[in-house]
């Protein structure tokens, strides 16, 4: 019985992830690369024109940090919700 409960703790976490960083994924594709590219790197005329940082790779709790803080991101902060940031964060980190 143990072991079953060990089991499904495994596959919902292991599932749940994927779904985390599916979800991301598309969050960051619908609020973010616009101005920050679609690979996170800002490499974009607009990122280019409004001089828009490269976010992917770094620190996860950093970003939603900075986001949070950044007067820039304001819309977005008020819009997304911190589950919804840490996922993108997740995202980017991994890129």
């Amino acid at each position: 019985m143990r072991i079953l409960g060990v089991l499904m703790a495994t596959f919902v976490l292991t599932f749940s992830g994927a779904a985390l960083a599916a979800d991301g994924a598309a969050l960051y594709a619908k609020n973010c690369a616009s101005c920050h590219g679609p690979d996170g790197k800002a490499d974009t005329p607009a990122g280019k024109a409004m001089k828009v940082p490269a976010i992917a790779g770094h620190d996860a709790d950093g970003t939603v940090t900075t986001i949070r803080e950044n007067a820039k991101h304001k819309g977005i902060s008020k819009k997304l919700s911190d589950e919804e940031l840490q996922a993108i964060a997740g995202y980017l980190a991994a890129l």
